[in-house]
């Protein structure tokens, strides 16, 4: 009877942490236009993104092909100890010559910070890498997050690691339950 017990609550629990997966650990998160800010005396982070290259065919017989890219970059400022998140669409000519900021958008970490249950300042924002040309990893305080679709309006934020131990599984074989 003792296991049965033991069986159903391990499923129950399973149950619950796979709902709460599914639901509670994405959201979007607005990517808001960043306009006439000179914010960068405040920059403490900055990582580009793979680039992705398109090349034209040369317009005169003999020239080289016009090759292009684009990429994206995240930007971490701090003032005080407040964290500001920036998505910047970037292009660079023949060579990765001539880099150009085209695009500059604010992620919204107010709105990220409420969807998933954060209170307090807005800080603890650490870059981790690049996933893809438009998707990197990022924790907040002590959780890991994926964050997909810069070239997008909104980023999908999908959590990666959940801190809170009552979301974890349960240790196998009942280790937690040993003596010790």
């Amino acid at each position: 009877m003792h296991l049965m017990h033991r069986v159903a609550t391990t499923v129950l629990t399973l149950s619950v942490v796979a709902g709460l997966s599914a639901g509670a650990f994405a959201a979007e998160v607005r990517l808001l236009p960043e306009k006439g800010k000179d914010g960068y005396a405040w920059i403490v982070f900055l990582s580009r993104g793979p680039i992705t290259w398109t090349s034209r065919p040369p317009k005169t017989p003999g020239d080289e092909p016009l090759a292009t890219g684009r990429a994206y970059r995240v930007v971490q400022l701090v003032s005080e100890i407040y964290d500001t998140v920036l998505i910047e669409e970037i292009s660079l000519g023949n060579e990765g010559c001539c880099v150009r900021v085209e695009k500059v958008r604010r992620v919204d970490l107010d709105g990220f910070a409420k969807s998933f249950g954060f209170i307090g300042e807005i800080a603890g924002f650490t870059f981790l890498g690049w996933d893809s040309a438009t998707s990197f990893r990022f924790r907040f305080h002590d959780r890991e997050f994926i964050a997909t679709g810069a070239d997008k309006p909104r980023l999908v934020v999908n959590e990666v690691t959940a801190s809170n131990s009552a979301l974890q599984p349960p240790p196998p074989s009942g280790a937690a339950e040993r003596p010790r």
